[in-house]
């Protein structure tokens, strides 16, 4: 923790309008690897809200296999479908603010999940794909209070983070307990 090599936020959602949140680290900007897909996705269906894409079976598969699969391919053909500028255009806007350049960054997706270099590193810690645990769980929260993209795309989001096929860590530990909903 001293070192900032961990960061965790952890928001209690039992009363939605009155969240209760605890972090260690929540503002470090960290390397995130995969996690920045959900920015893709994000961006596909805002996108998608514009009228300026549709979301075909082929880019549903695409979806569904970045998400649950983690498919690289298919997050860099989403990545080029919506666009790099128009991911971070849509993570650093008014109505998001899940990247704030000004501040301690957030989420960031600035590279193709391919053997290529970095389109653009975050502007802070100059990393290809990054997090903050809050601007993490800030998602999340924007998820479960239907404030992502509209209530249809909300749906969409939430069945493609609902079945995930890797069932390790944080998965398995949920599954353990019968009453737990992914």
């Amino acid at each position: 923790l001293r070192e900032k090599k961990l960061a965790v936020s952890l928001v209690d959602t039992t009363d939605l309008a009155h969240p209760r949140v605890a972090a260690l680290n929540g503002d470090t900007m960290l390397y995130a690897a995969s996690l920045p897909k959900i920015a893709v996705m994000l961006g596909v269906f805002q996108k998608a809200s514009e009228g300026k894409l549709v979301i075909d079976g082929e880019t549903r598969g695409q979806l569904q296999r970045m998400i649950r699969r983690s498919s690289n391919t298919d997050a860099t053909a989403l990545m080029h479908k919506v666009g790099l500028d128009y991911i971070a255009r849509t993570l650093i806007s008014a109505r998001y603010r899940l990247y704030d350049p000004f501040r301690n960054g957030g989420l960031w997706a600035g590279k193709d999940y391919a053997a290529v270099g970095a389109w653009r590193r975050d502007p802070i810690d100059n990393l290809s794909h990054g997090a903050t645990p809050m601007q993490v769980a800030r998602f999340y929260y924007l998820l479960a209070t239907g404030r992502l993209v509209n209530a249809a795309h909300t749906r969409e989001i939430r069945g493609l983070l609902g079945d995930p096929v890797f069932r390790n860590k944080f998965v398995r530990g949920l599954e353990a307990r019968p009453e737990a909903k992914l």
